[in-house]
């Protein structure tokens, strides 16, 4: 597999990370210190890498942020997946569609999972599929129905904490059913006080 990338110069990656609104400032902050080291955009996915881990593996970074989903391919991708999203991650997801920072992976929507029927393309660099948190949820501890899960954190050697946000932008975390998590994290009124907690 051969994704191809080229390196930022630093203004250009102070400039790409300078488009995250201000809800999503925890991970500015976060993604400004570690891309002093250097900041590559990837051409088929457009995701900004940064904090490249070369002993994890050959396409490892600390920091991926993929680029915003346009308003209208969302709106495709609820309806051919019969997964509708609440207001808080359709803003979520039309200012960033998924990032995987340091140990925290939020979801998005591969826009492959758009087409009609959706399918999964494995041959380029795409989020964690938000709408397959429907069937991952029941990992977690007593999930809410009015739940979505949307992000999540590996702890531990097979611990997990699961990321549900409500229908006002709510979040809290509920560990999967290993000993080493805590049953419940937060909650956070909203997502920039969850980032900031969560990437102190």
């Amino acid at each position: 597999m051969d994704w191809q990338k080229s390196l930022l110069s630093w203004e250009d990656a102070t400039n790409q990370i300078a488009l995250l609104p201000d809800f999503l400032s925890p991970i500015a902050a976060v993604a400004s210190n570690i891309a002093k080291a250097g900041v590559w955009l990837e051409e088929d996915s457009g995701a900004l890498l940064a904090g490249y881990r070369p002993d994890i593996g050959t396409h490892a970074y600390n920091i991926t942020i993929f680029p915003p989903l346009k308003r209208a391919l969302l709106g495709t991708y609820q309806q051919v997946n019969d997964f509708p999203l609440p207001g808080p991650i359709v803003k979520l997801l039309t200012h960033l569609n998924g990032c995987n920072i340091l140990d925290l992976s939020i979801y998005g929507t591969p826009t492959s999972m758009a087409q009609n029927p959706p399918l999964l393309d494995r041959s380029r660099r795409a989020p964690l599929d938000i709408s397959s948190g429907r069937h991952w949820r029941f990992e977690y501890t007593n999930p809410h129905e009015n739940e979505v899960l949307f992000a999540s954190r590996n702890v531990g050697d097979s611990g997990q904490i699961g990321y549900f946000m409500n229908p006002i932008g709510s979040v809290i975390g509920r560990g999967n059913d290993t000993i080493e998590v805590e049953e419940q994290s937060g909650p956070w009124d909203n997502i920039t006080d969850w980032l900031e907690s969560e990437l102190e």
